[in-house]
């Protein structure tokens, strides 16, 4: 007990007889601290153990975060964990499981004749690195593809990822707090353990064939969206297309082009298709009505050279594309109340 007005005692740390400590190191480690820093006093014992000799913030261990897929999301996640908020590379370690020979996801998978973005390519882009020189309004997948491969080597984001590495297999431990992750690759099978686990792995590259009765007896060369063959020469064929959905009308018209080429469309449904906002009236030109404009070299240059017009610009995409939903809305609502 303390009488009143008494103050604790303080003491100078002991150095001697027990630096050397073997059965309490621990205690030993304390000493050294106070060695260190020989000016603080201390209220507490010298039989007291320190935890950690580090500052109280100071994670014992990095956080394992494991990334499945190397597209858009799992690139703009690697991008914020090695550039956005630099403070992470002290704590956490990254790494991006792909099944793929190469980055791009979507874009990597479907390469199928007139595969194209339906959004405007100025705002298909990466948030923290928008290209500015597309060439038209609507950006192919092979541009975008480049794009992809280009921003990755402009940031170093490759620097996480494993290409050629499936992952086959993440169950949830709850006894240790962890996903354990199977991945295999060429070589071998093995597992890893994560603290957190992202999917990237998206949608657009899960693809099967309808179940059509005698499909799996067509003699005939059979070819899907996803898994486009460009060694077969679809010229001088009959080709059926089953669907009419954003793949069936990009290819039904490129197999059409093609020498003495009979394309016959199947869809279950009609295919409506609504364009409040022409290409050309989003690029201020309203005279033209092309369906996929293109920019001439002074946009391009301009662009280039001031990155605030061209922020602006995007914005004022983004702006009148979503006012024309409102614009949908009206014209659905109107016509559901005069049927």
């Amino acid at each position: 007990m303390l009488a009143e007005n008494e103050s604790p005692e303080t003491h100078e740390p002991v150095m001697k007889d027990i630096e050397n400590d073997s059965e309490n190191p621990a205690r030993v480690k304390n000493i050294g601290s106070a060695k260190r820093h020989p000016d603080l006093k201390s209220y507490s014992s010298l039989n007291d153990t320190a935890i950690h000799d580090l500052p109280s913030w100071t994670p014992p261990r990095k956080l394992k975060v494991i990334t499945i897929g190397a597209g858009f999301s799992g690139l703009i996640f690697a991008h914020k964990l090695q550039h956005q908020h630099e403070e992470f590379q002290d704590l956490v370690d990254h790494t991006i499981y792909e099944a793929r020979e190469n980055v791009g996801g979507t874009w990597l998978v479907n390469n199928y004749p007139g595969v194209q973005c339906d959004v405007p390519a100025h705002i298909y882009a990466f948030p923290f690195d928008p290209k500015p020189d597309w060439s038209h309004f609507y950006a192919t997948g092979a541009d975008i593809q480049a794009y992809i491969q280009n921003t990755v080597k402009k940031w170093n984001l490759d620097r996480d990822i494993k290409l050629n590495h499936k992952v086959t297999e993440t169950l949830w431990q709850e006894d240790l707090g962890q996903w354990r992750v199977t991945i295999k690759n060429s070589k071998k099978s093995f597992v890893e353990f994560a603290d957190i686990l992202v999917s990237g792995q998206g949608v657009l590259n899960r693809w099967r064939w309808p179940n059509i009765e005698g499909l799996d007896s067509f003699k005939g060369h059979k070819c899907h969206s996803a898994a486009w063959d460009h060694t077969f020469d679809y010229a001088n064929k009959t080709i059926a297309v089953i669907g009419n959905g954003s793949s069936g009308v990009q290819i039904i018209p490129k197999l059409a082009e093609l020498h003495q080429t009979k394309v016959i469309a199947f869809q279950r449904t009609p295919n409506y298709v609504f364009t409040p906002l022409p290409p050309g009236h989003l690029m201020g030109r309203a005279e033209d009505t092309s369906n996929n404009p293109k920019f001439t070299d002074a946009d391009r240059k301009r662009f280039v050279e001031e990155p605030e017009f061209h922020r602006d610009y995007r914005r004022k995409i983004v702006h009148q594309i979503n006012g024309a939903f409102k614009m949908v809305r009206f014209i659905v609502a109107r016509n559901l109340a005069n049927e």
